[in-house]
């Protein structure tokens, strides 16, 4: 069993045996093309499945960004699970000097 399928199986797990779950992937930019290619066949395979959510972050035309990406990110938007994006900007100096002192 390769590390891919085993991850997938591991998914399926979870999925099966909890119920809400919310999967974060952060700087999906810095992502290769196997785990894009893992998460598009997580993504396929469970599609239907409504007791899961994910969470990407994505930069915005990110020096990394490449055709792999917006090709993964042009099928999400095509599989039948909602799918939404939000462009965020990035936070002022005053706001990270703010969210710091709330967190401290």
């Amino acid at each position: 069993m390769d590390v891919s399928q085993a991850f997938i199986q591991l998914f399926e797990c979870l999925v099966g045996h909890s119920s809400n779950l919310v999967f974060l992937i952060d700087d999906l930019h810095l992502a290769d093309s196997s785990t894009l290619a893992l998460l598009h066949q997580m993504l396929e395979q469970f599609n239907q499945d409504a007791s899961f959510d994910f969470v990407i972050t994505v930069r915005d035309k990110s020096p990394r960004q490449n055709m792999v990406l917006e090709n993964f990110l042009h099928r999400l938007s095509h599989l039948k699970r909602r799918f939404r994006s939000y462009a965020l900007e990035p936070f002022e100096r005053e706001h990270v000097e703010e969210f710091s002192r709330l967190l401290a």
